[in-house]
C-alpha cells in the first residue's frame, strides 16, 4: 500500500501534483477520487463494485479485468456444455433455456468487459471517461502511455503472469508523480 502523501510531502510536491480532498481532508494525487462509500481516497479509482465489495482502483485493477475474463470464459464454457453437451445426452427445453441464459450472461458481461479493456489501453478509468464525456475542459493531465506501456501498467510486465491472479503492474501505484518517486519527495 502506498505511503500516505502527509502535509510537508504535500509542500515539497508542485501546486499542480497534489490537494487537499473535501470529503476526508487528507492529501490526494492526480486522478485520486474519494469513494463515498468506502470513505477514503482511492488512488486511480475506477469505480466501487458491488460485486466484489470494493473499489476497483490501481491495486486491484489486474484483478477485476481477471474477474472479467474468468466469468466469461466460464460463462461460455458452461453454455457450450449446456447446448451441445446436455442436448446430446439429455434432450429437454430446460437444457436449452439455460445454455442460452448462460450465454446472455456471457455476452453482458463481455460487452462490459470490452469497455474496460478499451479503458485499460487508454489508461482511463470509468470515472475519467465519464467526467470527460460529462464536461469539455481537459483536466491538461496526459494519462496515456500507448497501448502496450498502458496494459503492462495494469497487467503488469511479464507476458506469462498476465492472466494469472497474481502480480501486477509495478507502475502507477501510487509510487510516481509524473517522474518523482515518492521516496524522494520523503527526503526533501
Amino acid at each position: 500500500m502506498p505511503l500516505p502523501i502527509t502535509e510537508e510531502m504535500a509542500r515539497a510536491l508542485p501546486q499542480d501534483q497534489v490537494r487537499p480532498c473535501k470529503k476526508c481532508h487528507s492529501w490526494k494525487t492526480p486522478r485520486t477520487h474519494h469513494c463515498s462509500v468506502c470513505e477514503r481516497c482511492i488512488q486511480r479509482m475506477d469505480h466501487h463494485c458491488i460485486w466484489v465489495g470494493n473499489c476497483v482502483g490501481s491495486h486491484n485493477h489486474k484483478y477485476f479485468v481477471l474477474f472479467l475474463f474468468y466469468i466469461v470464459l466460464t460463462c461460455g464454457s458452461a453454455s457450450a456444455c449446456y447446448m451441445v453437451l446436455l442436448q446430446v445426452s439429455y434432450p429437454s427445453p430446460m437444457a436449452g433455456a439455460s445454455g442460452l441464459i448462460t450465454l446472455v450472461v456471457a455476452a453482458t458481461i463481455a460487452l462490459f468487459g470490452s469497455l474496460h479493456c478499451f479503458l485499460l489501453f487508454n489508461n482511463r478509468t470509468t470515472l475519467e471517461c465519464m467526467s470527460s464525456c460529462d464536461s469539455e475542459k481537459d483536466s491538461g493531465f496526459s494519462t496515456t502511455l500507448g497501448w502496450k506501456e498502458n496494459f503492462k501498467e495494469v497487467m503488469g510486465d511479464s507476458p506469462a503472469m498476465w492472466f494469472l491472479p497474481c502480480g501486477g503492474g509495478t507502475r502507477g501505484r501510487g509510487k510516481h508523480l509524473d517522474g518523482m518517486e515518492l521516496s524522494q519527495v520523503i527526503s526533501v
